[in-house]
């Protein structure tokens, strides 16, 4: 995977949404940016929902105080994979 641009999760909001909607409209020629947020922490535990699909709170680590609900759309397969690290941890 591609990832376009790494932004921190406190960098996720209305504003950042909006000025990526501008950029449209996305196709063929106009793929929608990949972003990525590294160093992050699972806050409780991944799990299923929907078809598969992966949902969970996390933050940034070392220093993140803002805890995000994330979703990873047909990412479902990784939850108990995340679940099992977060038990060890």
């Amino acid at each position: 995977m591609e990832i376009d641009a790494e932004v921190a999760l406190d960098d996720l909001d209305l504003e950042l949404a909006d000025a990526l909607s501008r950029l449209g409209p996305y196709g063929l020629g106009n793929p929608e940016p990949v972003l990525a947020v590294r160093e992050v922490q699972v806050m409780r535990s991944a799990r299923r929902v929907g078809r598969n699909h992966l949902k969970m709170k996390v933050r940034q680590t070392p220093s993140g105080r803002q805890v995000v609900e994330a979703i990873g759309f047909n990412l479902g397969s990784y939850a108990e994979r995340l679940d099992a690290r977060i038990r060890a941890s």
